[in-house]
């Protein structure tokens, strides 16, 4: 008996004394995953968009107002690249429009985007990403993350396509239940996207006209999750720029 107490404590002892270095090993694992996606996106520089704003408040349903939601992820994207090293340049921070930025002799919209063109495009940055809510009155059931990119630039839909695999496979628990998107990027030629000098994409993160999507906006656990996986999009992105062609870019 006496032998078997012995060989119990030496395996004991043994594992005790290797649980440090476990942990360190794990830690130290931890900080290169962490460290190599900040030195991957040290210096570089970013247009964050919260679309609408002011006046216009873009999508809603009842008294949820789609420039809301864009205005907090943005926010919370902006935090998490300026901790990773990144320059974020915000088309606007607070409850205001662009327009007062834009020549008088258009209407307000109008002026409003070219004002958030111009800042994209004399930004010297290194892709932007414009923040939406989506809308399907026709169709309530349409749900999920989407990303929208246009079609004249192959190097948009391959940002797209990465972004949106995130998208699809990272999923977002809530109430024992985990909600996914399951949709292909979109070609669209909206006026940021078709009119930049640099390579963007606009993401809807999620339908205000869908009562899942709706309740999850209005969330701020899901925000910080649109706001990591939005992210991790800019990550990949970066991470596989280095091995595309050269004709790819603009």
């Amino acid at each position: 008996m006496k032998s078997i107490f012995l060989v119990i404590n030496k395996k004991k002892i043994i594992f005790l004394i290797l649980i440090p270095f476990i942990i360190a090993i794990l830690f130290s694992y931890y900080l290169t995953v962490v460290y190599s996606e900040e030195n991957m996106l040290a210096g570089k520089i970013i247009v964050v968009d919260a679309g609408h704003g002011g006046v216009d408040g873009g999508a809603n349903n009842s008294y949820i107002l789609e420039k809301n939601i864009n205005l907090d992820v943005a926010l919370k994207l902006q935090k998490k690249l300026e901790m990773s090293g990144v320059k974020v340049i915000m088309t606007r921070t607070e409850d205001v429009d662009l327009s007062r930025y834009g020549k008088i002799d258009r209407e307000r919209y109008r002026r409003d985007l070219k004002a958030r063109l111009n800042l994209i495009n004399n930004s010297n940055a290194d892709m932007f990403i414009s923040i939406h809510a989506n809308s399907s009155r026709s169709n309530p059931s349409a749900r999920g993350i989407m990303t929208y990119y246009y079609n004249s630039h192959p190097h948009n839909k391959s940002i797209a396509n990465i972004f949106q695999d995130i998208f699809n496979n990272d999923g977002f628990s809530y109430e024992g239940n985990t909600y996914k998107g399951n949709h292909r990027p979109q070609a669209g030629r909206y006026y940021l996207l078709a009119y930049s000098k640099i390579p963007g994409l606009i993401i809807e993160t999620g339908f205000i006209t869908n009562k899942i999507d709706l309740l999850l906006l209005q969330e701020e656990e899901y925000r910080d999750y649109l706001a990591e996986v939005i992210y991790k999009g800019i990550v990949g992105y970066f991470t596989s720029r280095d091995s595309l062609p050269d004709s790819l870019y603009f």
